[in-house]
């Protein structure tokens, strides 16, 4: 049961990675609140993305929180 809970959600995970990506390609502004609304999930669950993206080295904030933009590396 956990490998297949494990797994779900891995595939989940890359889902949600490639669908950030993908918003954050058409918008480089946009906020954790509007990608969680386009995503269908939490605004939490998008700031774990984003760790994620950064940690991975996919995607870089260039400036301030507020008036910053997202740039993808890969």
């Amino acid at each position: 049961v956990n490998d297949l809970r494990s797994q779900g959600n891995k595939n989940t995970t890359g889902k949600t990675q490639a669908l950030v990506l993908s918003f954050i390609q058409q918008n480089d502004q946009v906020t954790t609140l509007e990608l969680a609304e386009l995503v269908g999930v939490s605004q939490r669950t998008i700031e774990r993305t984003i760790q994620s993206l950064k940690k991975q080295g996919a995607i870089q904030r260039v400036g301030s929180d507020k008036n910053g933009y997202w740039k993808i590396l890969n």
